[in-house]
């Protein structure tokens, strides 16, 4: 226990250094820390100068808590009117004063338990504070020392319902986003646009358009999937595209030696073979040479 306001014993100094009551003892040595360093935070403490006295140790408290400086550690999670200032220091604190300027010339303090982080409210949106921080130790009853100075900027004010914020694609879906007034937001789709890429919104490839001509040939369009199609040709060559001419016909005799072969009109060459040693007569398109024969009883030139 600390050693009383009365007289002073080596037993008294012994005990309050931690050492046996009975150890050999020099109050010059012990004054300068040579058994002990010397607690300088205890109300009353003997110096290290000469003479050494008994005296000197009234009232000594080896023991005795240090009103240590805290210090600010950070200061953050700023919102539009708050900022929390984390400090460390908190032992042998009954209460905590933390002050807020904007210029570090006036302060503002905010006085409350030795909790971390603090939260100090009521600031402007939008501003920069200055934050420092000293307690009031148990152990004196008085201030420590300020701490370290740290700043934080509180966010800006919440901007008004329907204020245009961004845009953005999702997919090929376009969307505004606007501020709901409550610093929150929310999302207008604007549909599918070339914004967001450039097939975007194209009709899905291999979908049929149409059907006609494509030079001499006819077929169908489909689309590409990026504004554009393809052609598919179905009939090459055909009448319907100016192409080809029209049914051309030739006539032959069977010849009794299984076949006889003439040249048709437009330059076709054809085969025909005798059936039961009778004349047979055929009409080809030879536009379309694979679809069909057909009677006609007309000739033309055997070349």
């Amino acid at each position: 226990m600390p050693i009383g306001s009365g007289s002073v014993s080596a037993t008294g100094i012994n005990l309050e250094l931690g050492r046996a009551s009975n150890a050999n003892i020099s109050i010059d040595t012990a004054e300068n820390g040579g058994y002990a360093t010397i607690n300088t935070c205890s109300p009353s403490y003997p110096s290290g100068s000469n003479p050494a006295s008994f005296s000197e140790w009234r009232n000594y408290n080896h023991g005795f808590a240090c009103c240590n400086t805290p210090a600010i550690t950070s200061v953050g999670n700023a919102t539009s009117s708050s900022l929390d200032v984390y400090w460390v220091g908190l032992s042998n604190c009954s209460s905590s004063h933390i002050e807020y300027s904007t210029n570090q010339s006036s302060w503002t303090n905010v006085s409350a338990g030795c909790v971390s982080p603090r939260t100090i409210s009521g600031l402007a949106s939008g501003t920069t504070y200055y934050f420092r921080i000293r307690i009031t130790c148990t152990s004196t009853g008085g201030y420590s020392g300020y701490s370290n100075t740290m700043s934080g900027t509180t966010s800006s004010g919440c901007a008004a319902y329907g204020t245009f914020l961004t845009s953005y694609c999702s997919g090929c879906n376009l969307y505004y986003r606007y501020a709901d007034g409550a610093c929150g937001y929310y999302d207008v789709n604007q549909g599918c646009t070339t914004q967001c890429g450039g097939c975007c919104c194209a009709t899905p490839n291999g979908t049929y358009l149409s059907s006609g001509c494509n030079g001499c040939d006819y077929g169908n369009y489909y689309a590409d999937g990026c504004y554009g199609s393809y052609f598919s040709v179905t009939t090459p060559n055909h009448p319907d595209c100016g192409c080809g001419g029209s049914v051309d016909c030739y006539w032959g005799w069977a010849d009794g030696g299984g076949y006889q072969e003439f040249f048709t009109c437009d330059g076709f060459m054809v085969v025909l073979y005798e059936y039961d040693n009778r004349p047979i007569d055929y009409c080809i398109d030879f536009a379309q040479p694979h679809y069909g024969v057909y009677h006609n009883n007309q000739s033309c030139s055997i070349r």
